[in-house]
């Protein structure tokens, strides 16, 4: 039976397969989306879609610019459509962005006839596998119930501008170089950044192809047009609305010094290890990592020997280069690394496009007698995890933080932490060599299944846990029981110093909160405390950065101010300074 007589046969398991895949992803969303809000979301795009939905462009002024509205567009359509404002229905909408990105992966995966060079000779059931990685990651589940726009619509947009780049370098013509401006144009709608990081690779990628100048100089001018149909609608748009449309270039160019040659350069490398260790936590682990490592590999070693990329490999390059970039400038925001999230499918994809002949040893009847060592290896590894990893997320999210707020050791924990790790990744690599030695199976997918025993008991561990998994990661409740505090007590706004956490379990404006940063000036914050009297103040080390609470503790205006305050406690998660002591 030739490889075309095989394909049919094969189209029904590999969809049953990305189906499977796409409902445990829906589940583990579904299960994070009634989890409290973190600060940007409350402050930024819930508050924004609320603007939208309740009063239109009445108040233009007061819609943020931060970046294009697309998304929040998007969300205000889907409130529309059901009748209703709510966290829920917002994280609907970014959900719905991920069951799109999963299935234009799947779209791009599926068995074909035409696949050029080494992508035909991989199993078509093994190209569900990348699939089965993404929708298995508790990076990408998390990302689709966060409120924010970098992780919900650009990782659709940014994997659609790429096949869009790739469908001209396939076949250049005028069709294809328009759709290209035209995708462009609504990729730079939800974000400036990434797409804009994106141009210069795309142009490289050109000139590897070996082409004529010709075609690259249609490329050029199709993502100058691009940019220029972003430009004129956005503006447009600004004088339509009354939205301030030069915000988002204010933005951007404010953004891009502060992360190069401003301030929050001076601690990039501080901070680039940190974003590493989360990455590896959030699901890519060091097995992701070394199947990515092999297929760049497989790339070069082709670069080298044919003088020219295959146009398959954009994904695997754009992925490394978005992947790498945001390590550098962009960090990871309350312990969450949302910048990377357009990075995960187009890294997905390049293990499929770009790994090509590692994929498999033999023909295809040799790979399917391959898929039970898979199972068992990626079952194995996830059990183990399940056993030995616990939450390393909860333990610099929740544990070291708190444990430095009150100065107590840090040295048990990093040592508990690193046994466990190095229980698990080692534990991992014995299962991995006695599939890939022993069991014959081919490196890349015995990598891409030990990846996702991993990432599958994380993702078991997250959904049921007892605690938060977003930006306010361990949260037990102790935020509402603030609030339900508040609302027992009958106090108002201006009778409590609280974080906008708390504005959740209470109908109060987000303007009337304390941000963190507040507390950073001290010597305002202890005159404020002294003139207003407020009956709480509440602050919380998985909120406020540990040096702030720290100051709070230790500051001689703070502490005089906070004189005749009983100090107590929720779950060691909230500190609380009440002006009348609980009987």
């Amino acid at each position: 039976m030739n490889a075309d007589d095989r394909q049919p046969q094969w189209q029904r398991p590999y969809w049953l397969f990305c189906a499977a895949a796409t409902a445990l992803f829906l589940l583990g969303a579904l299960l994070r989306s009634n989890q409290i809000m973190g600060q940007d979301e409350i402050s930024h795009y819930y508050k924004l879609v609320g603007l939208l939905y309740h009063q239109g462009y009445v108040d233009p002024a007061g819609l943020i610019t931060f970046s294009p509205h697309l998304y929040p567009l998007s969300a205000w359509a889907l409130c529309e459509a059901l009748g209703r404002f709510t966290p829920f229905v917002l994280r609907l909408c970014g959900i719905l962005y991920w069951l799109g990105t999963i299935g234009l992966l799947a779209w791009l995966c599926r068995p074909r006839h035409n696949l050029a060079g080494d992508t035909q000779s991989i199993s078509p059931l093994w190209r569900a596998l990348p699939i089965v990685l993404i929708a298995c990651m508790p990076m990408a589940m998390q990302a689709a119930v966060i409120i924010e726009i970098d992780q919900t619509a650009l990782p659709f947009f940014t994997l659609l501008l790429c096949c869009a780049v790739r469908s001209y370098a396939d076949r250049p013509g005028w069709r294809r170089a328009a759709l290209t401006a035209l995708v462009l144009a609504a990729a730079l709608w939800c974000r400036l950044s990434t797409p804009l990081l994106l141009l210069p690779l795309f142009m490289a990628y050109a000139l590897l192809l070996r082409w004529r100048w010709q075609r690259v100089a249609g490329l050029a001018l199709a993502l100058v047009a691009g940019w220029a149909i972003f430009h004129l609608s956005w503006l447009l748009y600004g004088r339509l609305s009354g939205v301030n449309a030069a915000g988002v270039f204010d933005y951007l160019r404010r953004s891009f010094g502060e992360t190069t040659v401003g301030a929050r350069a001076a601690s990039r490398g501080q901070h680039s290890v940190l974003t590493a260790l989360y990455l590896s936590f959030w699901g890519l682990n060091p097995y992701v990592l070394l199947a990515l490592a092999w297929a760049l590999w497989q790339l070069l070693r082709e670069l080298w020997r044919n003088r020219r990329l295959r146009t398959d490999d954009l994904f695997l390059l754009a992925g490394l280069w978005l992947l790498a970039g945001y390590v550098v400038v962009g960090g990871a925001l309350f312990g969450f690394p949302k910048y990377h999230c357009p990075a995960l499918p187009l890294l997905a994809l390049g293990l499929i496009m770009t790994g090509g002949k590692a994929w498999q040893r033999g023909e295809a009847s040799v790979a399917a007698r391959q898929w039970p060592t898979l199972a068992a290896c990626a079952l194995a590894t996830c059990v183990l995890a399940l056993a030995a990893m616990g939450d390393p997320l909860h333990v610099l999210r929740s544990d070291l933080r708190i444990a430095q707020a009150v100065a107590e050791p840090l040295r048990p924990m990093l040592f508990e932490l690193a046994l466990r790790l190095a229980a698990t990744y080692g534990g991992a690599a014995l299962i991995l060599a006695w599939a890939w030695r022993w069991q014959r199976a081919a490196l890349l997918p015995a990598l891409i299944a030990t990846a996702l025993g991993i990432n599958t008991a994380m993702v078991i561990r997250q959904a049921t846990a007892p605690y938060a998994t977003g930006y306010i990661y361990g949260d037990c409740g102790e935020t509402l029981m603030v609030a339900d505090m508040i609302k027992d007590n009958g106090w108002s706004a201006h009778d409590v110093i609280v974080p906008i956490e708390v504005s959740q379990g209470l109908p109060w404006a987000p303007e009337l909160y304390v941000a963190p940063q507040n507390w950073a000036e001290s010597t305002a914050m202890a005159q404020r405390i002294s003139t207003e009297q407020p009956e709480m103040i509440a602050v919380s080390p998985l909120i406020n950065p540990v040096t702030q609470l720290r100051v709070l503790a230790e500051d001689p205006a703070l502490q005089m101010a906070l004189g005749d305050y009983c100090q107590s406690r929720i779950g060691g998660r909230y500190w609380l300074w009440l002006r009348r002591c609980p009987k």
